[in-house]
């Protein structure tokens, strides 16, 4: 029979894309395991594995170490239903109980983006009758589509526009385009709004590694920030397929682009994404494509003070090479040395 921890694995696996040879191929070497032991596992048959082996699954998997033996503790066998593994019910009277605990006399800001979660936090917090406002901040590199949805079916939330465009921090602000590793967008496209308040938002646990770290209500008091900010994050031990349970059983609407079997909503080309949904992204609006080869072009014309040229022209002979360069992100080293090896190679 199926078990929870099974069935998680196997779904969370799929999600990812990965096949069993390439997920196994991530675990180190010293405790790699066969594919064919992973699909033992994933199969029920074996229900137990070591608490090391399970470490390792929850990084690669980016989940929560304590959500894998959860799943263990919380009973073994169940029918080959996703869905079941967990309650939504018990969920959403959890969170509803912790939306009414910690409101704030003024009411809560609701951080939302349009997406499955945001939407769920939203309707949450009318069921939970508690006083809040949803603001939403724009980017200048959200897909319009996505806009006209947000104005059409939640015309109550708050638009902002930021002090400066994407494409004007690249140009003039950092002369540079952020990285998934560095992506400072956010902290001029977004992260502005609710300084100083209670912010709601829609982040899971599930959603990464980093985010597992997270915790029911946190307070934001960085030295750089103008005033602390704190949050609350009411669905943060749900899984995906809850959310996506909670939105058929209220019948919510939500963006079309879910069905085409994207993931994600975000900004146009935003760098959190892997090569292939950036270059996606900007094939498919190829107006952003120009405002971002523009403002690459007038960062690279862009001088330090001692005179000196910034990096993105230094390294790079054009706007395209650049470009090129930030959608595979690679290192620098790393792609340029791919494209004139395999050159020379040709010739």
């Amino acid at each position: 029979m199926k078990t929870k921890l099974g069935l998680f694995i196997k779904y969370r696996r799929n999600q990812k894309g990965l096949s069993r040879n390439e997920f196994t191929r991530l675990m180190p070497p010293d405790n790699r395991i066969t594919p064919n032991t992973l699909g033992q596992i994933e199969a029920g048959a074996i229900k137990r594995p070591p608490n090391r082996r399970l470490y390792i699954f929850s990084i690669i998997l980016g989940v929560q170490m304590e959500s894998m033996l959860t799943l263990i503790k919380n009973g073994h066998e169940v029918p080959f239903q996703i869905k079941d593994l967990s309650d939504v019910s018990k969920l959403t009277h959890k969170s509803i109980k912790r939306i009414r605990e910690y409101e704030p006399e003024e009411g809560y800001h609701l951080a939302f983006s349009g997406g499955k979660d945001s939407i769920v936090i939203e309707h949450l917090a009318r069921r939970a009758q508690v006083k809040f406002t949803a603001h939403m901040g724009l980017t200048t590199i959200d897909p319009p589509e996505h806009i006209r949805f947000v104005k059409e079916h939640y015309p109550e939330v708050v638009l902002h526009k930021p002090e400066v465009s994407m494409f004007k921090l690249i140009s003039e602000v950092k002369h540079g385009l952020p990285l998934r590793g560095s992506r400072w967008c956010c902290e001029y496209l977004k992260e502005y709004l609710g300084e100083g308040e209670l912010v709601m938002q829609g982040i899971r646990w599930e959603e990464s590694t980093n985010r597992a770290n997270r915790e029911i209500f946190e307070v934001d008091n960085r030295e750089y920030r103008l005033h602390f900010k704190m949050y609350l994050n009411p669905i943060i031990d749900w899984l995906t397929v809850d959310v996506w349970e909670y939105i058929d059983n209220h019948k919510l609407p939500y963006p079309e682009v879910y069905d085409t079997g994207q993931g994600r909503i975000g900004c146009v080309a935003c760098p959190a994404q892997q090569a292939k949904g950036m270059a996606a992204d900007l094939e498919k609006y190829p107006r952003f494509r120009s405002m971002y080869l523009k403002a690459i072009r007038k960062a690279r014309e862009a001088k330090k003070k001692n005179g000196e040229y910034y990096a993105i022209r230094t390294n790079f002979k054009d706007e395209y090479e650049a470009l090129e360069w930030w959608v595979s992100g690679l290192s620098t080293e790393k792609f340029l040395y791919n494209k004139y090896q395999q050159y020379k190679l040709e010739l």
